[in-house]
């Protein structure tokens, strides 16, 4: 089969594709997995750690190696025990647990990775969503009040159309908004969450960046570059800085002395030491919660990394003994969320096709390098999709 293949570990891999690359055989196939002719693949961040090496310690690839998590396509073949999916099926889905193999004309994924394709999404938009939604769904369901939404309507599908008699205020900030999980995490709070809250929701991006954060549905957009912030974000908020932090504009112009769930898609030191400094946590009716999605520091996953990033996490929970602090979490989406990912793609980004508010790059098979550059960049608007075609 045709298969886009790297053969060692490097920032920008020497990506070949190849015509002859072995392809999965159906009675090789588990009792719950299912071959699927894969159209379309998601490149997601997580591809690049994977190429570079830099999360070896962790996740070590066997060479020849064919990278990619998410995918859409057809099924080709069934496992035994498989019920949810026959041969002919229009899926879309993400492999667990850091499994790679989307780049390719087939690939093996276990049934419960998968979900029927949303009828009105093209097989590039299904490709999109699988690791990037499961991971904002994640970071959402650290707070309480969320979490127990999801449960219900997860157990209950039929109470989504349930409205509460009362509804509470919730304001959420999501830091890196233009990117993937930024973009779904402003219409999972804009087309989800604000049926059951008043949503006021904070994003933060770039100056060029800021007209299509607004066509998501923030309500108050903030350019970092013109906040303490753009000096970087691995450094805690210098109050020498002449520019006011990211929460000084929240509770200065905007008057909110403290948001309910913090969405970091950045990482760093800066953002969460910015929440701890300038927004008053304790007048949260529940805990604050911050969801950071990347750790702070070196992006290399070593002995001395690992050791630093968990004594940071260890700090920050025992901080939040106190509500003066937000509630720390690191988010390491591995999978296996197959109910939130259907609600979230046929429940809410299929609701009035809001899933076309964000922005697919495409490339074919042949544009890989290009591909791989712009998700590594960490500068591309939305989600970037391969064409296997």
């Amino acid at each position: 089969m045709k298969a886009i293949i790297i053969e060692d570990y490097a920032e920008f891999p020497d990506f070949k594709i190849v015509q002859d690359h072995p392809k999965p055989k159906q009675d090789a196939l588990k009792d719950h997995q299912v071959l699927v002719r894969v159209h379309a693949a998601g490149i997601n961040p997580g591809d690049c750690h994977m190429a570079s090496g830099r999360v070896k310690m962790a996740v070590k690839l066997k060479f020849p190696c064919v990278l990619g998590l998410d995918a859409s396509g057809v099924v080709s073949a069934v496992g035994k025990k498989v019920t949810q999916f026959k041969v002919g099926d229009l899926v879309c889905g993400g492999k667990a647990g850091a499994k790679t193999g989307t780049f390719a004309e087939y690939c093996v994924f276990e049934d419960h990775d998968l979900i029927k394709k949303p009828k009105d999404m093209d097989y590039n938009k299904a490709a999109a969503f699988a690791t990037s939604g499961g991971t904002i769904i994640d970071a959402y369901r650290q707070h309480p009040l969320v979490e127990s939404l999801l449960k219900k309507h997860i157990a209950h599908p039929e109470k989504m159309n349930e409205k509460p008699k009362e509804m509470e205020d919730f304001k959420v900030l999501v830091i890196g908004a233009s990117g993937g999980t930024g973009s779904i995490a402003l219409l999972f709070a804009k087309h989800y969450l604000a049926k059951y809250f008043n949503i006021k929701v904070y994003a933060v991006c770039s100056t060029r960046n800021v007209e299509y954060v607004k066509s998501l549905g923030a309500d108050v957009v903030i350019d970092y570059t013109q906040t303490s912030a753009k000096d970087g974000t691995q450094e805690k908020h210098q109050e020498s800085s002449e520019l006011p932090s990211i929460c000084e504009l929240i509770k200065g112009e905007n008057g909110d002395q403290y948001i309910d769930l913090v969405i970091d898609c950045v990482g760093g030191y800066y953002f969460y030491d910015d929440v701890c400094q300038h927004l008053d946590c304790r007048r949260a009716d529940s805990h604050v919660v911050y969801s950071s999605l990347v750790p702070p520091g070196p992006a290399e996953l070593t002995l001395s990394t690992l050791i630093r990033t968990g004594i940071y996490i260890s700090s920050n929970k025992m901080k939040a003994c106190s509500k003066k602090y937000p509630k720390y979490n690191l988010i390491q989406y591995m999978g296996k969320a197959q109910k939130e990912f259907d609600l979230l793609m046929n429940r809410v980004l299929s609701e009035g096709n809001c899933f076309n508010l964000i922005k697919i790059t495409t490339f074919k098979m042949d544009e890989i390098k290009k591909a791989h550059e712009m998700v590594h960049s960490k500068r591309a608007i939305g989600k970037v999709v391969l064409s296997i075609e």
